[in-house]
């Protein structure tokens, strides 16, 4: 693991941390999977002589057609709140991570579980957003919950029902990019995002959503792609990825778990308490005010407080 830069400015906040370390792993994307676990992109951050080094290090998924880029500065942020070690992946489909037919929450659990494995963290505090919350959640249901150290849910409930609007809109989205021709595009990345930009509004209207979405088209030598797996997302969304499993199979976590949302969102909603209760018995529910589903992209500096509070309270219950 290399250095990557003697951060400038920075001595006062990470004080005896000097150096920041960080390590990437890709993989192809266009490699189709062959077993069920997929080798997981990942990015991690550190610092040479923690004094948090050795606890838990924590885990982070994004959310549908989302990557671990987009919880990069967080992830730094993070790490120089807590000192501990923040690893940020891209699920199967979505980033660098390999494409896979197979899309559903327990597989990619089984990703968590494997990457876990192979970068020998016995433990870890898990944080997901969205699809990438309900992934984290299926690890501390049907995995091994001796895992998890606690668990950090962004704004997405168990709880099986119609379709809240954004999830209406994501599926929208999706069909509205499978009839985009990326041949017939400008050759000009940034030109084509802009004519899509304008194409999708028809069927997207939130445009923050649109530009958030529109990073998965990327280049690949002279020509333009999607980053992500847009046949297995369609293919899975309806049946494994809008509807969460567990929910209906009688399965529960009984350790530490909190629930962040947001305060316009409505993916999780109050009448889902009593169930999550169920599933999870020692939930604590958070809500960010001002912010929509994207949490840590409307309020980031409210979701770090919050995210930063409940994870000290949790450290102080451990070393108690």
């Amino acid at each position: 693991m290399s250095p990557v830069a003697l951060l400038k400015n920075v001595s006062s906040i990470v004080r005896s941390r000097a150096f920041l370390w960080s390590s990437t792993r890709t993989v192809s994307v266009w490699k189709a999977a062959t077993h069920s676990a997929v080798p997981l992109a990942y990015s991690s951050v550190e610092s040479d002589g923690s004094d948090a080094a050795f606890e838990p290090p924590i885990i982070i998924m994004h959310g549908l057609l989302g990557s671990k880029r987009n919880w990069a500065t967080l992830a730094r942020d993070i790490h120089f709140r807590t000192g501990r070690k923040v690893v940020t992946v891209d699920a199967r489909n979505h980033g660098e991570s390999p494409h896979s037919p197979r899309m559903d929450y327990y597989v990619m659990a089984g990703d968590v579980a494997a990457l876990m494995a192979e970068m020998e963290i016995p433990e870890a505090v898990l944080v997901g957003h969205s699809m990438g919350g309900r992934a984290m959640m299926m690890l501390a249901l049907q995995e091994q919950p001796s895992l998890v150290d606690s668990l950090f849910v962004v704004d997405i409930s168990p709880c099986n029902r119609t379709y809240p609007q954004g999830q209406t809109q994501l599926m929208d989205f999706l069909r509205a990019l499978d009839m985009v021709d990326t041949d017939s595009l400008p050759p000009s990345l940034g030109n084509a995002r802009k004519e899509l930009d304008a194409f999708l509004a028809k069927t997207v209207k939130n445009q923050t959503i649109r530009q958030f979405m529109l990073t998965n088209l990327v280049e690949q030598g002279n020509s333009l792609r999607w980053r992500m797996n847009l046949k297995a997302l369609i293919l899975n969304f309806e049946e494994n990825l809008a509807k969460f499993p567990a929910c209906d199979v009688g399965s529960s976590y009984s350790g530490p778990t909190y629930f962040i949302s947001g305060e316009n969102s409505d993916y999780l909603l109050e009448e889902d308490v009593p169930k999550i209760l169920e599933i999870f018995p020692a939930a604590e529910f958070r809500v960010v005010e001002g912010a929509g589903h994207w949490v840590h992209h409307d309020q980031p500096d409210e979701f770090l407080d919050t995210f930063i509070s409940l994870l000290q309270t949790r450290s102080q219950k451990v070393t108690a």
